[in-house]
């Protein structure tokens, strides 16, 4: 999500593990199918190298407007995950944008760039990410090509009604009367109300 410094929050830890340091600790089948890597299909284990694989299905979709092994048939894109090769011909693709997915896509874990003792540094140090300034990111001290226009810190008009008019579950609602108010820390979303929530 884009926050409204402009910079780039991540969300959603829902299937975040932590204290994952090896390659095989993680069990779990879970994920989008599209960006689920070999090893988590084989069920034999995954650690972290898993990431960056879904990392390359990404950027690879954003360039090329499909995930890598798309196909409509689940069984076939697990197939295709598995076993196939992405398409990497495209003339628009810089040689730099081919290396780069081609690396991160690799079937074997132990191979994949960001799978070696210097993780994300290997990956940050690619060509293609060569005019990239890590540390005025990390510092945000970099101008944003955006920042969206907020009335207010708690202003949601830029997500869609449908998740911004949908109530807490049961649960949710006992959760958070549970809770000592700070399950979020450093959060600023607060919805208007929220006190008021009833369980329906």
């Amino acid at each position: 999500m884009v926050g409204e410094d402009g910079y780039i929050k991540l969300t959603d830890f829902g299937l975040s593990k932590e204290n994952i340091s090896g390659q095989k600790d993680a069990k779990s089948l879970c994920g989008t199918a599209e960006y689920l890597s070999p090893e988590i299909l084989q069920r034999q284990g995954h650690g972290k190298a898993t990431d960056w694989w879904s990392f390359g299905a990404i950027i690879y979709e954003m360039l090329v407007g499909l995930p890598p092994f798309y196909s409509k048939d689940r069984e076939k894109l697990y197939q295709n995950i598995k076993y196939g090769d992405p398409k990497m011909d495209y003339e628009f693709l810089s040689a730099d944008a081919r290396d780069l997915c081609t690396n991160l896509l690799v079937k074997d874990p132990k191979n994949r760039l960001g799978s070696s003792e210097a993780d994300a540094e290997d990956i940050k140090m690619h060509p293609w990410f060569e005019c990239i300034d890590w540390k005025k990111i990390e510092s945000k001290s970099l101008q944003p090509p955006y920042r969206p226009q907020l009335e207010k810190p708690s202003d949601t008009k830029h997500f869609p009604p449908e998740f911004t008019n949908l109530q807490p579950s049961p649960q949710d609602l006992e959760s958070l009367k549970a809770g000592d108010g700070n399950a979020f820390p450093n959060f600023s979303y607060e919805r208007e109300g929220q006190e008021d929530f009833e369980m329906t």
